[in-house]
């Protein structure tokens, strides 16, 4: 997907930036957010919900 031009442009048309990484670096933020408590998570939902 790196290299694919039409992703890249689209991704430009919509002013999103494309931010490259390792699989390994990838695989460590996953782990890191699967391993979040149900606790905090339930936190942040409240505080994101709109009131």
């Amino acid at each position: 997907m790196a290299a694919d031009p039409a992703y890249l442009a689209e991704a430009r048309r919509l002013t999103m930036g494309v931010n490259f990484m390792h699989g390994r670096d990838l695989q460590t933020i996953a782990a890191a957010v699967l391993a979040t408590p149900p606790g905090i998570i339930e936190k942040f939902r409240e505080a994101a919900t709109p009131r």
